[in-house]
C-alpha cells in the first residue's frame, strides 16, 4: 500500500486523501489542505462540475520544504482539482 486512500462523503462520492500525480485531476472535499515538499512550483487547477476548467487559481513556488502545509481556495463551485509541479515538489492532501 502506497499511502494513498479514497474517502467517500456521505453523498457516497469518492475523493482521493494522499500524494498527487502531476498533470492528473483528482476529486477533492469541500475543504482540503495541501503538503508540499521539495523545491520548485506547484500550480492548481480547478474543475466544477460542469466540466468547465480554471487554470492556475492557485500556485505556490517552495524551496527546500519539508512539511509546507497551505489552505488553498479552488473555486466556490469546483469539484476537481488538477496539479502541475516542477523540480522535486510534491503535493498530497491532507
Amino acid at each position: 500500500m502506497d499511502g494513498t486512500a479514497s474517502l467517500v462523503d456521505g453523498a457516497g462520492n469518492a475523493f482521493l486523501r494522499g500524494a498527487l500525480t502531476s498533470g492528473e485531476w483528482v476529486t477533492i472535499p469541500t475543504v482540503f489542505r495541501l503538503r508540499l515538499t521539495g523545491t520548485g512550483t506547484v500550480v492548481m487547477d480547478a474543475r466544477d462540475s460542469l466540466g468547465v476548467e480554471t487554470a492556475a487559481v492557485e500556485s505556490f513556488i517552495i524551496e527546500g520544504a519539508t512539511d509546507q502545509i497551505e489552505f488553498p481556495y479552488a473555486g466556490d463551485n469546483a469539484v476537481a482539482i488538477r496539479i502541475t509541479v516542477t523540480g522535486t515538489a510534491t503535493a498530497e492532501v491532507i
